[in-house]
């Protein structure tokens, strides 16, 4: 029984894609009839997808006309074999409500609306719409802010990093050491200055993590028999986890800020690890 329907869903979906074709090749032969029943079929899903990105209706409204003229002029060039009408609509929706939004006509405010205003009934049958529907409930509001970011504003994901304040990428273990690299680590420059605070994103026991690397201070220490100057680094962890083991990190005090030592308190007691880099440290 669940397959039956599930079949019959499937053989709605795809005809109605094929009418959305036949109704294209209709309008690339001068068929304006064509044109009102595509208006007619897909107008509602358009306009709310402008809606949601330039938040003025009278804007959105313009837009759907020129959407659908442009759909028009440009019917002979669309091709069934490349994707249905209804993503060949949207997409072009939404470049042209990006390229408002980014104008100095529309406001880049934030408003209330997310991704359930994308919600189509005259998708509801199809299974890939149930699908996509579970996976956007399922969806933290930390990852449906990013995509809601990424498709309705345009962002990439370093602006995107910068709009929610979460690091770009995730890193392992290893591979922190070198990303820490890259952080302003100069330490506070009097006792009253904040330091200040990088944060990164790990994989740590298969879970992601935010890390936090924070510079605290010069100090000199010993390093295979040498003095080193070094910046102490404290890093702390949106768990806890971090913070419980009291992590500390050594690097160079240069450009070059390579890993010196690491240390941290166990359950079992105090452990430190020199690393196994030989800084060159002038005679």
């Amino acid at each position: 029984m669940g397959d039956a329907r599930a079949h019959t869903k499937d053989k709605t979906a795809t005809d109605d894609a094929e009418v959305d074709a036949a109704l294209v090749a209709a309008m690339a032969r001068g068929d304006r009839d064509a044109l009102s029943k595509l208006y007619e079929r897909h107008s509602g899903l358009l306009l709310g997808l402008a809606m949601r990105i330039v938040r003025d209706r009278r804007e959105a409204e313009d837009l759907l006309h020129d959407v659908f003229l442009e759909a028009w002029r440009s019917a002979k060039d669309f091709d069934p074999k490349r994707g249905r009408v209804r993503t060949w609509l949207a997409i072009r929706m939404r470049s042209r409500a990006l390229d408002l939004q980014k104008s100095a006509r529309v406001s880049r405010n934030a408003g209330d609306g997310g991704l359930e205003l994308l919600v189509d009934d005259a998708e509801s049958a199809s299974p890939d719409h149930a699908r996509v529907r579970r996976a956007l409930a399922d969806l933290g509001p930390d990852q449906r802010k990013v995509l809601e970011l990424a498709y309705f504003e345009g962002l990439s994901c370093t602006e995107i990093a910068a709009r929610i304040e979460i690091p770009v990428g995730t890193h392992d273990l290893i591979s922190l050491l070198y990303a820490i690299r890259t952080f302003d680590l100069s330490p506070p420059s009097t006792g009253l200055s904040q330091p200040k605070r990088n944060a990164i994103s790990i994989l740590a026991i298969n879970q992601p993590r935010t890390l936090f690397v924070t510079a605290q201070k010069r100090e000199t220490i010993e390093l295979n028999g040498q003095k080193v100057p070094a910046v102490l680094l404290t890093l702390t962890s949106d768990d806890g986890t971090a913070d419980r083991l009291q992590l500390r990190l050594w690097v160079g005090d240069d450009s070059r800020h390579l890993p010196l030592r690491i240390a941290a308190v166990t359950p079992l007691g105090p452990v430190r690890a020199d690393l196994t880099i030989r800084p060159n440290v002038p005679r």
